[in-house]
Parts: C-alpha cells; structure tokens; sequence
C-alpha cells in the first residue's frame, strides 16, 4: 500500500495533535503546580542532569585540553582504567573499607541507641557529646587523627609506649591495611554518632505496650531485643545501612588528608584516584570513567539493598 505524501502529512498532524492536546489540558489545569516545581527541576537539570550528560560524554572521549577539543574513543578509557593496577587497588580498599565499616557503623550506633534510650539522669548531654564528632568537617576530622596517628609526637603512640605495649612508635601510614584500618577508627569515632541518631528514630517509635507485654509473658531483655527491637527497627537499619554504604563508596576526604595514597599508592580510594588522575595527571576520560564506574557500583549497591529489604517486607 503506497501513502500519498500529503496523506502521510495529514497522518502525522492529527496524530500529533492527539498527542498534545492532553499535554496541553494537563499544562491548563496544572499550570500553577508545573510553575512551582520549576525551580526545582531547573536545580536538577543545572546540578545533576547536565553534569552526568557532560561526564557520559568525557568518559567516551580523549580530551585535549590545550586545544580544548575531544575526540570520541568508545570504551577505550575504561579498558585502560580497568587495566591500571592502582584502579584496581582502589576498588579492592574501597570496597574492603566498606564492607568493614559499614556493620561496624550500624553495631556502634545501635549500642549508642539502646543506651541512650534508657531514663538517666543526664542522658541529654551523653546524646550531645555522641553526636558532636558527626558535626566536624571530615577535612578537620581527618587533620585531628593524623596528628594523634603521628609516631614522634602523636598521642596514640605515646599512650600505647606509656603502657608498656610497644617499644618502638608504630607507623600507622606505612602498611597498607594498617593505614586503612587507622582510617576505619577515625570514621567510627565520627560518623556513629549519625547512625545512633537515625536508629534512635526507629528506636522511639516502638510502643512501650509492646516491652510491657513481653514483661508480663516472661520475655528476658535480650528475647525483647531479639523479637520486638531488632523487627521493628528494620526500616530505620535499612536507612542507616543504604546511607553507610554509598558514604563508604564515595569516600574521598578523610582518606586524601590522612594516607594520600601512602605508601605507594596502596591505600587509594576510586574517588582520590579519579581526582589524581583528572587533576594532576590530566586524564578527563579517565577521571570521568573512573567517576561513571563508581556510580554504576553505588546505584547496583543501593537497588539490591532496597530489594533486599522490600524482601523482609520493611
């Protein structure tokens, strides 16, 4: 069957103006609503839609940056990076790093939870003091524990010789699992103070009828724990759980002030590696694919976790 060209044209006007036409009733009826959000959506499209455009776009091109012109390279920037034994490093210590502290995290902060829950005298200034750590910049956090980390005059090392445990200063920075271990403590001591604070949430909304419920029926403290506590604190786990781990992904600070690198480049993360190789080294598409990787592995990360706790029906 042969369509005659102006047929083809009236097709398409009609069938164009079926489709615009509750666009344009819905834009009528909506139109103060689509008004409101714009700023909004603008914000998102400036900070978030066009920077990912423009990251997609650097990670499939070789940049020049004297000539300021690219050209397109398909998948040849991330066989390279996937080639770079300091890469492949830095997936190992960041994943390694996550996997170590993110229960560590979600432990500290359910104890910190439980214990200033109770009603004491005082309580008030223990929640102050477990939540200021979480206040102070991880730039500032990372300078404060490097120094406490140093073998001459830090106080880690003087304490642990004032108790006869070593006699000679420990170099936290010159292997590499000791270096990210240091790194570890540092976090804890920072960042489970925001863990007990969401978990605390979840604490307060279980009913105290339930605890007195399982008092009567005979239930010990850690029954209660086991079968009241832990189910109903799952959404609230889950939240502190899908915040921890994309943090411990995209950790840059606390490791680029406190290790750098050191020793040899063993104890870089996928974010302070990207920021060398883009900014010292002058790799865009490296830097850029690098970038992309990690925000395939923290979007993959952050689905399973929801799937995983729709699962348990949270």
């Amino acid at each position: 069957m042969i369509i005659q060209p102006d047929r083809f044209l009236k097709i398409c006007q009609v069938s164009a103006n079926q489709l615009m036409k509750p666009l344009f009733k819905s834009l009528q009826k909506n139109a103060w609503a689509y008004l409101f959000m714009l700023p909004a959506c603008t914000l998102i499209v400036v900070f978030f839609v066009f920077p990912l455009g423009w990251n997609l776009l650097l990670s499939v091109s070789e940049w020049d940056l004297l000539k300021n012109t690219g050209r397109f390279v398909g998948l040849k920037n991330y066989q390279v990076i996937f080639q770079q034994a300091v890469f492949q490093k830095s997936l190992v210590n960041t994943s390694v790093y996550t996997i170590i502290v993110v229960p560590l995290l979600i432990g500290l902060g359910m104890l910190m939870a439980l214990l200033i829950s109770q009603n004491m005298r005082g309580i008030s200034l223990f929640r102050a003091i477990y939540f200021i750590p979480w206040v102070i910049p991880w730039v500032a956090a990372g300078l404060i524990w490097r120094f406490m980390y140093n073998d001459i005059y830090g106080v880690i090392n003087y304490l642990l010789r004032s108790s006869g445990l070593i006699q000679q200063p420990v170099q936290f920075f010159n292997n590499r699992w000791v270096a990210i271990g240091s790194v570890t403590a540092m976090v804890l001591w920072k960042a489970a103070g925001f863990s007990m604070v969401i978990l605390l949430g979840g604490l307060k909304g279980i009913p105290e009828q339930l605890y007195e419920a399982a008092s009567i029926d005979g239930a010990s403290p850690r029954q209660q724990f086991w079968y009241i506590t832990l189910p109903l604190m799952r959404p609230a786990i889950a939240t502190a759980a899908i915040l921890a781990v994309n943090g411990s992904y995209l950790a840059f600070d606390h490791f680029f002030v406190m290790t750098n690198g050191a020793p040899a480049n063993t104890t870089e993360t996928i974010l302070t590696w990207a920021y060398k190789v883009t900014f010292k080294q002058f790799h865009l598409g490296y830097g850029a694919a690098m970038s992309i990787v990690l925000l395939a592995i923290t979007g993959i990360l952050a689905a399973l976790q929801i799937r995983y706790f729709k699962l348990l029906k949270i």
